[in-house]
């Protein structure tokens, strides 16, 4: 349904926001809690840094048009003052995984197969409407994040932790890790996204949780692409 109401701005967050909500769901509604929590507030974070982003480039455009000096200042402001709320929130995202892997033990399972789980991502990846150079991106950090998390479930969750924290470091760097073709920001929002579907996948291994793992990939693709699609 075409929307009448919501501008461009709060049509990609809700629309951010609708399609990323199955994944987070899947972690609340099998008891994963700690990790729900995490996931809610890291959604939160990207969704205020993509909202950010289109201000700074509402900004970008009139700077090259009109150079109004009024609108570049308030559409800057509007840019600075989203990507700061996402810090604030990827900051409690942080706080939240730390004390979660702090307090917890994670006793070795048996080995993890993840060999289907690739194959199904790079089938998603290959036919969302991007461009050849952003799907071999996607596919690189889906490669890095399935080998960090082949260890085990606390070798995942330190990866989603580490992941995490470059990501709240490159949202307050000078540009934001937005000058790539593919955001740099966003590809390091998408190996977190990966990394939580395989939990999943560890879920049901060592929980077993194995309902929860039929639909992990198309989960996490979905917010993925909600992500790359949604703020450009």
């Amino acid at each position: 349904m075409r929307n009448e109401i919501l501008n461009r701005e709060q049509s990609a967050v809700m629309d951010f926001d609708v399609m990323s909500s199955p994944q987070l769901l899947s972690f609340v509604n099998s008891g994963e809690t700690e990790v729900a929590t995490f996931l809610e507030s890291f959604n939160d974070a990207c969704s205020l840094f993509g909202l950010s982003e289109l201000y700074f480039r509402q900004k970008g455009r009139i700077e090259f048009a009109s150079g109004e000096p009024d609108l570049i200042a308030y559409y800057d402001e509007l840019g600075q003052q989203y990507n700061n709320k996402g810090i604030d929130l990827l900051t409690l995202a942080i706080e939240d995984l730390q004390i979660y892997i702090n307090s917890n033990q994670f006793p070795p399972g048996p080995p993890a197969d993840f060999s289907g789980f690739t194959e199904e991502f790079k089938v998603y990846f290959e036919n969302l409407e991007v461009k050849p150079r952003d799907t071999q991106e996607l596919v690189t950090v889906l490669n890095d994040t399935v080998n960090a998390a082949q260890p085990g479930e606390q070798a995942t969750l330190q990866y989603l932790l580490n992941k995490t924290i470059e990501l709240k470091t490159v949202r307050q760097s000078p540009d934001r890790g937005a000058d790539t073709n593919l955001a740099w920001w966003k590809i390091v929002a998408i190996a977190v996204y990966v990394g939580l579907a395989a939990m999943e996948i560890w879920f049901c291994i060592i929980k077993n949780k194995c309902s929860k793992k039929a639909k992990a990939v198309l989960k996490g693709g979905q917010t993925i692409a909600a992500l790359v699609m949604k703020f450009c």
